[in-house]
């Protein structure tokens, strides 16, 4: 260690400082999300089927392979119903869409893969100064809580 101190005034601290905490607002800015977009399918014997995928070619492999998993191997079939398909970027929106929790929609390894994309996501966001303190949770915020609560239940987290 140095014998020479820097001695640096009070003002000048603050002012780093300052700018420190400037630039980390300017990199939360510029922070892309990590959450991938969740498809909504309309099929036949599940009126929806919701995918969470990186892409709409991902989401129909996966919506194959569940369908085949849930089904064809059971002896059943199943089919598309509708080539249309929501897509939704914004999992707030996803959730106010979803009649339950958005979660249990999807496969559990889905599930698991959007609550891992979300506490990433979460960690990189600066906690808003304006919310009130005992404001209510959102929709999804409920969803992601109870999905992590049931989960530890079961011995999964």
């Amino acid at each position: 260690m140095s014998t020479q101190t820097e001695t640096r005034s009070r003002s000048e601290i603050l002012s780093e400082i300052a700018e420190l905490e400037a630039r980390i607002d300017e990199l939360r800015a510029l922070l892309p999300t990590c959450i991938k977009t969740f498809f909504r399918f309309r099929c036949r014997p599940e009126k929806y089927v919701w995918v969470y995928a990186e892409n709409r070619e991902q989401a129909e492999q996966r919506l194959h392979a569940r369908m085949q998993r849930n089904y064809n191997d059971k002896g059943k079939t199943w089919e598309l119903v509708s080539k249309v398909v929501d897509q939704y970027n914004d999992p707030q929106i996803a959730a106010a869409q979803s009649h339950g929790n958005l979660l249990t929609y999807l496969s559990e390894n889905e599930a698991r893969e959007f609550f891992n994309d979300y506490q990433a996501n979460e960690r990189g966001k600066a906690p808003d100064p304006n919310r009130p303190k005992h404001f209510p949770q959102s929709q999804l915020e409920r969803d992601v809580s109870d999905w992590e609560l049931f989960q530890r239940r079961k011995g999964n987290l």
